[in-house]
C-alpha cells in the first residue's frame, strides 16, 4: 500500500492532481491510499500523530507558509520520503534541491510527466521497503535497517529494538502494533507476549536459550521453544 499526500492551499489544483493520481493507480492496479491537505498546519498535525506519506507532493506557493520552509522543517523532525515540487514558477528550482526534492514540476502539470514520477517512486518505494521500517524514535521519524534488528522487547509503555552493534532505540508503541509493522518479513518470530526475535541473527539456540552472532545471549520465554524451532527449520529450509 502506498500512501500519497498532497498539500496545496487552492482546492482546484489538488483535484486535478487527484484525479491524473486515480488514473494512474487504476490502469496500473496499485493499492493507494490518497490524502490532501490545504494548509500546510493540517500537514504538520497529521505528520505529528504518525503519519508518513511515501510520496508528498508540495505546493511552493501558499499563503500561510511557503512550501521550501515546509519542506524544511519535515526534514528536521526526520521525514526522509519522497518531496515533489508543485508550483507556477522555475524560480526556486535551485532551492528546491537544498531539500533534496526528488522532482519539481511546473504547473499545469502533463500528465506523462506525472506518470513518469510515480512509475520511479513506487518502483524506487517497492525496493526500499522490503530493506526499511520507520518508526517514531523520541519525536523524530528514523529509518531503521531490518537487518540491524536483533530481536525487539516490551518495556512497560515502550518497546525497545535492540541493534546489532549493540544500541538500541526505545519508542512508544504497543507489541502488537510493533509486530503488525514487522510481520511481513519472514525472519521475525514473535516469542511470548514480549519479543520479537530476528531468526537470521540466531547463531545457535536449545530448550533454554538462544545467542545471537553478535555473542548476546537471550533467555526463551517459557514455552517458547516448540515455536521458535518449528519456525527457525521453515525460515532456513524453504
Amino acid at each position: 500500500m502506498y500512501t500519497i499526500a498532497i498539500c496545496d492551499d487552492e482546492q482546484k489544483e489538488v483535484d486535478k492532481i487527484v484525479i491524473l493520481l486515480k488514473k494512474y493507480i487504476e490502469n496500473n492496479k496499485l493499492e493507494c491510499n490518497i490524502k490532501t491537505f490545504l494548509s500546510a498546519k493540517k500537514l504538520y498535525c497529521c505528520i505529528n500523530t504518525g503519519y508518513i506519506p511515501d510520496i508528498l507532493f508540495l505546493d511552493v506557493y501558499m499563503e500561510q507558509e511557503n512550501g521550501l520552509e515546509v519542506a524544511k522543517k519535515l526534514r528536521q523532525i526526520g521525514f526522509e520520503n519522497n518531496i515533489v515540487f508543485i508550483t507556477t514558477s522555475k524560480d526556486h528550482a535551485l532551492e528546491a534541491y537544498g531539500v533534496n526534492a526528488i522532482q519539481y514540476l511546473v504547473k499545469p502539470l502533463k500528465e506523462q510527466q506525472l506518470f513518469s514520477i510515480i512509475k520511479k517512486l513506487t518502483e524506487e518505494y517497492q525496493k526500499e521497503t522490503e530493506q526499511y521500517i520507520i518508526l517514531r524514535v523520541e519525536g523524530m521519524l528514523e529509518r531503521i535497517a531490518i537487518c540491524n534488528i536483533i530481536y525487539c522487547e516490551s518495556q512497560k509503555n515502550y518497546q525497545c529494538i535492540h541493534l546489532i552493534d549493540g544500541s538500541n532505540k526505545k519508542i512508544r508503541i504497543t507489541m502488537t502494533a510493533l509486530y503488525e509493522c514487522m510481520q511481513k518479513w519472514t525472519e521475525f518470530i514473535k516469542l511470548g507476549s514480549s519479543y520479537i526475535v530476528n531468526l537470521y541473527h540466531i547463531k545457535n539456540f536449545n530448550s533454554k536459550k538462544l545467542t545471537f552472532i553478535n555473542g548476546k545471549d537471550f533467555y526463551l520465554p517459557r514455552g517458547a521453544y516448540a515455536k521458535l524451532k518449528e519456525a527457525y527449520f521453515e525460515y532456513y529450509c524453504n
